[in-house]
């Protein structure tokens, strides 16, 4: 079988567009301010949380591609489920759990 080097290239950026990661940090505080938490990293098709730690922002970098999903806590949307309160396009950014709630996790979709 013999590869071209476009061919090479094409295989060589899709493997390299699956793998690729979002990192996710997690903040006591509004607007990504505060105490940082802790922090976890996944692709598509992942629900991240902070360890069943709520918390109130979340900032996350490295989403180059589809969406990012932000679920509250609050028993119904717990581990990415029943719709998500926030979706946000590929970039970075914050995003802080609306008023009187926090964060249960995030999806990158």
């Amino acid at each position: 079988m013999k590869f071209t080097r476009a061919t090479l290239f094409l295989i060589s950026s899709t493997f390299v567009s699956t793998v690729a990661s979002t990192t996710l940090i997690a903040f006591n505080g509004a607007a990504c301010t505060g105490i940082a938490i802790g922090s976890v990293s996944g692709s598509a098709g992942m629900c991240l949380t902070f360890n069943l730690t709520t918390v109130k922002s979340i900032s996350y970098t490295g989403l180059n591609a589809g969406v990012i999903q932000f679920f509250v806590a609050d028993g119904h949307h717990d581990w990415c489920t029943n719709g998500p309160q926030l979706v946000l396009p590929p970039a970075s950014g914050c995003a802080t759990a609306p008023q009187n709630s926090n964060w249960w996790g995030a999806a990158i979709q």
